[in-house]
């Protein structure tokens, strides 16, 4: 059952009784609800960060991940790419195609095989990426400002954990 905003408004809303007055340990389910809640504001928070910005393309932060792992490899197979960012490469293909007709990425075949695409950063958007990561950290420092170094370092060790736990042993399903 998919929830939505428009049908229930309150479900993206924090509880109205505080964290620590809960009498009773948080369930699992209500643990993931609620990092699927906040992954969902912070993702759509941050992607109207960036759709504010001045770049020749729609920019989202999953457009943003595909190039900065390209920038990072150089050059890098679009099979390779989807397996980094776990995703499907026909998931990649669509993204690939919208930043392609941007002009911030290109597809150079190799010259060896001619079946294996790699995917490269054009010149213009190595320029613009600078710019991009500059303002990324200004608002990720607004969106996390009022947690202190230890609780980001504990909300990371957090994360990592569930993600090692998650891509190592698959860790059930929730379906």
């Amino acid at each position: 059952m998919n929830v939505t905003l428009q049908e229930h408004p309150d479900a993206f809303a924090p509880s109205a009784q505080p964290l620590a007055a809960k009498p009773s340990q948080p369930s699992a389910v209500e643990v993931l609800q609620t990092l699927a809640i906040t992954t969902h504001l912070v993702q759509r928070n941050c992607d109207t960060f960036l759709a504010e910005q001045a770049f020749p393309a729609k920019i989202s932060e999953a457009r943003l991940r595909l190039l900065s792992i390209v920038e990072e490899a150089g050059s890098i197979r679009m099979s390779d790419l989807a397996s980094r960012l776990h995703v499907s490469p026909r998931t990649i293909t669509d993204i690939v195609d919208g930043l392609e007709r941007a002009s911030l990425l290109r597809r150079v075949p190799d010259q060896r095989d001619r079946r294996v695409i790699y995917l490269e950063l054009t010149e213009g958007a190595s320029v613009r990426m600078a710019h991009l990561y500059r303002v990324q950290a200004e608002h990720a420092e607004e969106l996390l400002a009022y947690l202190d170094t230890e609780q980001r370092q504990q909300l990371l060790n957090l994360l990592h954990l569930l993600q090692r736990n998650l891509l190592t042993d698959g860790a059930g399903s929730c379906g």
